[in-house]
């Protein structure tokens, strides 16, 4: 949440504000990664099918390949 005030209320330089934002992604998206295949591994079907929807923009379906 710090992160994400500061580039929105602070005064970065371009570099700050590019290195913010990547890291915030990669955080973001390795944490994103594990909730998606945790959410593959539940039991109702709506549970799995947005475990797989959160892992397709990382290209990383092969983790829930047989869950719809």
């Amino acid at each position: 949440m710090f992160s994400i005030l500061r580039v929105i209320n602070g005064n970065l330089e371009t570099y700050e504000l590019v290195g913010t934002i990547l890291s915030l992604g990669i955080v973001f998206g390795a944490n994103g990664i594990n909730v998606a295949h945790e959410l593959g591994h539940r039991k109702t079907r709506w549970e799995r099918i947005l475990g797989k929807v959160l892992l397709i923009p990382s290209h990383y379906t092969h983790f829930l390949w047989n869950i719809i």
